[in-house]
């Protein structure tokens, strides 16, 4: 929590912020800019969301390309930024 709302004071003071406290209603932000014709230039998101998972979200959302940059806490290895391409 205290991440995410760090980074929210940083990117604030540069550009409009919206946030979301998990995947299911960051979704239906997504949803609602894309009806508007409006587009997010960047989203942070975590892989481990209550109620909806990040790799779901991506699915979902139906981007065009998403540039996944993964970072554990865990004690798995973290594995380099990869790029992805959607169906969409």
């Amino acid at each position: 929590m205290l991440n995410r709302k760090l980074l929210e004071t940083i990117l604030s003071l540069n550009y409009d912020v919206e946030t979301a406290a998990n995947g299911v209603e960051a979704l239906a932000l997504l949803k609602k800019y894309q009806e508007s014709g409006t587009q997010f230039s960047l989203i942070p998101m975590d892989l481990l969301m209550p109620q909806m998972p990040g790799f779901r979200l991506l699915e979902e959302c139906q981007a065009d390309e998403v540039l996944l940059i993964r970072r554990s806490g865990l004690s798995a290895p973290p594995l380099p930024a990869i790029q992805l391409k959607t169906d969409a």
